[in-house]
């Protein structure tokens, strides 16, 4: 008998999610797909890991998000329902423009709505450190989902959000900035 009520916990909320995690986010749900209880929580090991491996390495941004998700919490777990319904609302939902805008302008630090190939450079040089978020996987990801860039066609703010919303690997790579916009999470 608990075996079934475990097993209909299981399937009650994998069809909550269902529709959510189609498209940008499959990769961040496969992710946690195997570290997700059968009652649909996750405790804090469960909840880093598969963040760590999308390359989340901020442990207090990491604890932030746990917290915010459950303000409230006298146990230490969180529902994942809670998790992706935040993260879908941030990169498909009301605030996706917003979302997506804070990590195009990592990128377009002048502010001309454009990127080109120099806008880029600086994380691919081995001789300067990530900085601001930036990173060569996010370039490596951008270039894959929106072809090469050069410095006569420009990559525009409309070019980089059909990409982020139809790429999971391009929104993976954006992870902790889109974390740092999760609600009930300040530093």
């Amino acid at each position: 008998a608990e075996a079934t009520a475990l097993r209909k916990a299981r399937e009650r909320w994998e069809k909550e999610v269902a529709e959510l995690v189609k498209g940008n986010l499959s990769a961040v749900h496969a992710a946690f797909a195997k570290h997700i209880r059968d009652n649909g929580t996750l405790g804090f090991e469960e909840f880093r890991k598969p963040l760590l491996m999308l390359g989340v390495h901020h442990l207090g941004l990491v604890e932030k998000v746990f917290a915010a998700l459950e303000p409230h919490r006298t146990e230490v777990t969180i529902q994942y329902r809670k998790f992706i319904t935040e993260l879908f609302r941030l990169t498909n939902g009301a605030a996706q423009e917003a979302t997506f805008r804070l990590c195009f302008n990592l990128y377009d630090i002048a502010r001309k709505g454009e990127l080109l190939k120099s806008d880029l450079e600086r994380p691919l040089n081995p001789n300067h450190p990530a900085r601001l978020g930036r990173s060569p996987l996010q370039v490596t990801c951008m270039t894959a989902a929106m072809g090469e860039f050069d410095e006569i066609s420009a990559k525009t703010f409309p070019d980089f959000s059909s990409a982020m919303a139809a790429d999971p690997k391009l929104l993976c790579s954006f992870l902790s900035t889109i974390l740092v916009n999760f609600s009930g999470v300040t530093f």
